[in-house]
């Protein structure tokens, strides 16, 4: 109103103004009322879109106030012995986990909330889909673990001490339940590329992974190459690739 006044505009038209503004944001609500309604009646007929889009805006909120608590957990570390802080947890779906000096939170959706098998670090926090690969170094071997599948992959060397290796005889044996599978022979299908020096190397370590991989580096007598050994959470085979093929 002091606006309409200020440009002198007569009474007349400062109503009209006025008017308009007010149809202009009456149409505003009832659009946005109108597209709220459409969304609960969405909602409430439990079609696979609107179990995605619940499921986004439950994950954001678990986002949200796990981040939260992370910032509390930073400042109660930072200030004198007996700080203490009352941090409320909103997590409205899915199942939050206190292990391992670690927060878990697992929500199981159809919906693409992050590419499958990949892995975001934000800070302190991580989050993957189909987080359900663990990956560890025992001994002499590399293991590479989901619900399905174990693979064992042969711990050799370094990449600053190279030692003899065979591509044939990397991977131990690979676990399905009581069954295992020994004996797997794999190579370029090139005269002299399975024996030669290199090295293997477990990329990625932890519970709770998107997915994690094994590196081979395999210098041959006719052929410089390298091996990736993959497992992804949801996955019941491992993937093998060859790259960065060089041949002499």
């Amino acid at each position: 109103m002091n606006a309409c006044a200020s440009q002198g505009k007569s009474r007349e038209g400062s109503q009209k103004s006025l008017h308009r503004r007010g149809q202009i944001w009456v149409s505003y609500v009832l659009f946005t009322l109108l597209a709220v309604s459409v969304l609960v009646i969405i909602l409430r007929a439990g079609t696979p879109i609107a179990d995605k889009l619940k499921d986004k805006v439950v994950f954001s909120k678990a986002e949200e106030s796990i981040i939260g608590l992370d910032s509390s957990v930073s400042d109660v570390a930072t200030e004198s012995l007996g700080s203490q802080r009352v941090v409320p947890l909103d997590v409205p779906a899915g199942k939050v986990v206190i292990a391992d000096d670690a927060i878990t939170y697992q929500l199981e959706s159809k919906a693409a909330l992050v590419s499958p098998g990949s892995t975001i670090d934000r800070g302190s926090m991580t989050i993957a889909a189909d987080a359900l690969v663990r990956a560890s170094k025992n001994g002499s071997s590399l293991i590479l673990h989901n619900d399905v599948l174990l693979a064992n992959i042969t711990l050799i060397g370094n990449s600053s001490a190279w030692q003899d290796i065979n591509a044939s005889q990397l991977i131990s044996y690979l676990q399905y339940g009581n069954d295992r599978l020994e004996n797997i022979s794999i190579g370029l299908g090139l005269a002299g590329s399975e024996a030669g020096t290199g090295y293997t190397e477990l990329l990625q370590s932890g519970t709770a992974l998107g997915a994690a991989t094994v590196l081979a580096r395999i210098n041959a007598s006719t052929v410089d190459y390298e091996l990736t050994f993959r497992l992804k959470g949801s996955g019941d085979f491992l993937e093998l690739q060859a790259r960065n093929i060089v041949v002499k």
